[in-house]
C-alpha cells in the first residue's frame, strides 16, 4: 500500500473574491482488492485506514460495498455473487467502520448491501 498525498497549493477559485478562512481538510480514500478469507480483507481494510489516518485524515472513504464482494466483481452475474443484506444499525459493516473509527480518531465511511424486508431479497447500497 502506499500513501499518495497532494500537499501543495489549491487551484485559485475563479467563484472565491477573498481568501477562504477555513483550515484545510484531509480526505483519505482506500481502495482495496476483494479477499474472499474475511479477515484479510478486514485486515487490509484496516492497514489502509491506519496508512490514511497517520497521513491526517479526517475522514476516510471506503470502496463500495465494504465488506462484501462487488456485484460485478466476477463475469458470474450480480446473482451468483454471495452479497448478504445486513441491518444498518448492528451488522458487520457499521461495527466494523466503528471500530476502525474510534482505533484511528477520525471518521469512516463505508457501504453496505442494507436488508429491507419490504424488498427481500433485495436491498439497498447504503453509505454509513
Amino acid at each position: 500500500m502506499e500513501v499518495i498525498s497532494s500537499t501543495g497549493d489549491l487551484l485559485a477559485s475563479p467563484a472565491r473574491v477573498d481568501a477562504s478562512a477555513r483550515p484545510s481538510f484531509r480526505l483519505g480514500l482506500v481502495q482495496h482488492r476483494w479477499h474472499p478469507d474475511a479477515g484479510e480483507h478486514r485486515a487490509a481494510l484496516s492497514e489502509g485506514i491506519a496508512l490514511a489516518a497517520a497521513a491526517g485524515a479526517q475522514l476516510v472513504c471506503l470502496q463500495e460495498l465494504t465488506l462484501s464482494p462487488y456485484l460485478a466483481a466476477t463475469g458470474a452475474g450480480a446473482g451468483n455473487v454471495p452479497l448478504a443484506p445486513e441491518p444498518i444499525e448492528d451488522g458487520p459493516t457499521r461495527a466494523f467502520a466503528t471500530a476502525m473509527a474510534a482505533e484511528h480518531g477520525c471518521a469512516v465511511h463505508a457501504s453496505l448491501w442494507e436488508a429491507d424486508p419490504s424488498v427481500a431479497p433485495r436491498g439497498f447500497n447504503t453509505a454509513i
